[in-house]
């Protein structure tokens, strides 16, 4: 973009001042890379950074010295990170509450996390398009997500498979979660979404790549429907391993389970339809038994 130092300097005075708060950055080539090295010395108190980097190296090191940001979001397409530099955790993000990470690889996403530990994070979105990931790198990513309270919204798309209980355990990690999205990750039982739910009270929304439902739980929660106050509104399966269930049965049961469910996304068309028709009958069965207390009978005083 500018191949005189000159030049650079002028256009990142005018670009970047110390007033500035919000900058969303492309840097598509190598001679624009000088302007994330600029950044913390011309907008030292820069809180929201949205960062789309591609085909050159990315380095941490400028943006761990933005230390008013409350926002960040970066996508790396291509090009070496560079994220290995001696960085004192003390010091970075202590009022960060959103974090996006596109792109890159498990050490960018570990190595924010890990930079981010202190901070009040409301809201985090990891995306890992690399190939499967090692044990040891997927080790340290769940490591770097786990028992965070503060977290509210957390979606993560990862190509790499864990077990039902090990996703049940870092989920009650946060337990002020309200809008939980896991690309590529399944329960195995209606139990374990349960098991969610009651270690994490305020959440409304789910989506999940399959939850391998039984018919034996499917029956007890029906025979013996304990009153449930979850506040889930939303479930969105993207592989519903349902087909073998009478889907009015399976219904029903999710809607003991969750009596506020509204809006569900299944791919099976079926069960949206037995979901829909569960509700019809609660509300009429709710406008029968309200006209019921309101009538009085005949010679009544």
């Amino acid at each position: 973009m500018w191949e005189g130092s000159p030049t650079r300097d002028a256009a990142t005075s005018f670009l970047f001042g110390p007033m500035l708060r919000v900058v969303d950055l492309d840097l598509t080539r190598d001679t624009e890379a000088g302007l994330l090295d600029c950044l913390p010395e011309r907008s030292p108190y820069l809180e929201t950074f949205d960062l789309v980097c591609k085909g050159h190296p990315f380095s941490l090191t400028s943006v761990a010295r933005l230390p008013h940001l409350r926002s960040l979001h970066l996508r790396i397409h291509g090009g070496k990170v560079i994220s290995n530099q001696i960085i004192p955790c003390t010091t970075c993000f202590p009022f960060l509450e959103s974090l996006t990470v596109v792109g890159g690889d498990t050490t960018l996403a570990c190595r924010l996390l890990q930079l981010a530990q202190g901070s009040p994070l409301r809201s985090c979105r990891v995306t890992i398009l690399v190939g499967r990931l090692s044990t040891e790198d997927y080790s340290a990513l769940i490591a770097a997500l786990s028992r965070r309270p503060t977290l509210k919204k957390v979606t993560l798309h990862i190509q790499r498979d864990l077990s039902s209980k090990e996703i049940v355990a870092m989920v009650l990690g946060w337990p002020n979660v309200e809008v939980l999205r896991l690309y590529g990750w399944h329960v195995d039982s209606l139990h374990d979404l349960v098991t969610i739910a009651s270690g994490c009270k305020a959440l409304q929304e789910i989506f999940l790549d399959r939850i391998d439902v039984q018919d034996a739980e499917v029956d007890s929660i029906i025979s013996d429907p304990s009153p449930c106050s979850f506040p889930l509104r939303r479930l969105s399966i993207q592989d519903a391993n349902l087909i073998r269930h009478n889907v009015y049965r399976l219904a029903k049961a999710l809607s003991i389970l969750f009596p506020h469910l509204q809006g569900n996304r299944w791919s099976d068309i079926p069960l949206t339809r037995a979901l829909g028709r569960v509700n019809e009958v609660k509300q009429l069965r709710a406008i029968m038994a309200d006209a019921a207390s309101k009538h009085t009978p005949p010679g009544a005083v």
